[in-house]
């Protein structure tokens, strides 16, 4: 691990890697080529300094491990992390890497972020109360499922769309439940008993089945062994290891211990053996085949969308689409409508097969004809 979170502004690391990134542009000539679009953006350069860094070790690995043994789904699995909320952050990297090396996937495995439920905006409330916490806790997962989309309110889609545009994996390097961000204490007791009560069982299982619907990997729950509920945080997933029932404990105990009165097994730990045995289908993406959709349904769109058609198209603009294929081998026909001006419109998959077209000229911009078919072949294996 090169460093954590170098995004998080509230670590004092996050702030070195923007004065490296400064210090690089400014002062050395810019030899990592942060600054190769001229965005005169320090935070920018910092980001794509975090990606020339895990490239860095990628090539360490490989130059010392074997290049056979490192990068996509081989023995060593260099991954770039960023921030669940900003998907900019993972964005700006990959980008830097495709622009200054190559596509990322020559270098990584994939990306991660660390996708928390929280009290949000209700985290300094002092009296809330156990079902107040379970409802807000169920309303801040709810925007981490497939069904919200991939629109700017829904970074997990935007974040599965652009792993999948340059065909990496995608990971949670942490996630769970957030209580204590903002006031440790506020509302503490409810904070405990929601911990320990039923509905937290259906929360958590609804959160990692949508996880698992968006075709993601692992998912690393924090903390995944047993801790007492504090004020820094209800993190963990049993306060007690004795708490597990796929194995019996009954022995190591009796009615008198405290772990007799918690819930057996607890909630989170429940929910996470309920998926672990279950069969989950991605339901993430516009099904293929499909007849129409509508072009402002891109990745990070604005909600609710100003106009019913992408108008006024800067040159180079750039709109990605997530596509749900189950079959492993098709040919995919792209059929666009367009109205106004003649151009050229450029068609990718996964960041391959760029097919460039010529586009019809049309009386004005409230007609709409079709472009020349586009193809691809598509092998998903």
């Amino acid at each position: 691990e090169y460093s954590n979170e170098l995004w998080n502004r509230g670590f004092s690391q996050a702030a070195d890697n923007v004065y490296a990134a400064n210090d690089s542009v400014h002062n050395h000539g810019d030899p990592l080529h942060l600054n190769y679009d001229n965005v005169k953006d320090v935070h920018a350069w910092a980001f794509r300094r975090t990606a020339y860094q895990i490239k860095r070790i990628s090539d360490l690995f490989k130059n010392i491990f074997g290049y056979e043994n490192v990068g996509l789904w081989k023995r060593v699995r260099p991954i770039l992390a960023g921030q669940t909320d900003k998907p900019h952050v993972i964005m700006t990297g990959l980008d830097y890497l495709n622009t200054q090396y190559g596509s990322p996937s020559i270098f990584l495995h994939g990306v991660a972020v660390a996708p928390y439920m929280t009290l949000g905006k209700y985290r300094t409330w002092s009296n809330l109360t156990t079902d107040q916490v379970l409802d807000i806790l169920n309303s801040s997962m709810q925007r981490f499922l497939p069904e919200q989309g991939w629109s700017q309110q829904a970074p997990l889609g935007v974040h599965g769309i652009y792993a999948a545009w340059y065909n990496l994996a995608m990971y949670a390097y942490e996630g769970g439940t957030d209580t204590s961000s903002g006031c440790q204490d506020c509302s503490f007791e409810a904070k405990i008993n929601a911990t320990r009560h039923p509905r937290m069982i259906d929360i958590c299982k609804t959160y990692l089945n949508g996880w698992y619907r968006f075709g993601f990997e692992i998912f690393n729950w924090y903390v995944a062994g047993a801790g007492d509920i504090e004020l820094s945080g209800t993190w963990n997933l049993l306060e007690d290891m004795r708490q597990e029932t796929l194995i019996d404990t009954t022995n190591m105990f009796n009615s008198t211990s405290p772990v007799a009165q918690l819930p057996r097994p607890a909630p989170k730990l429940n929910a996470i053996d309920q998926i672990r045995h279950s069969s989950v289908e991605i339901s993430f993406g516009i099904a293929i085949p499909s007849m129409n959709f509508n072009a402002t349904n891109f990745m990070n769109h604005q909600v609710p969308y100003p106009d019913a058609d992408l108008r006024s198209l800067k040159l180079n603009s750039t709109f990605h689409y997530p596509l749900r294929i189950h079959q492993p081998l098709i040919r995919l026909n792209l059929t666009v409508y367009v109205a106004g001006n003649s151009g050229i419109l450029e068609a990718s998959i996964n960041n391959q097969q760029f097919i460039q077209i010529q586009t019809p000229k049309t009386v004005n911009t409230t007609v709409f004809q079709a472009t020349p078919l586009i193809q691809f072949n598509f092998n998903q294996t």
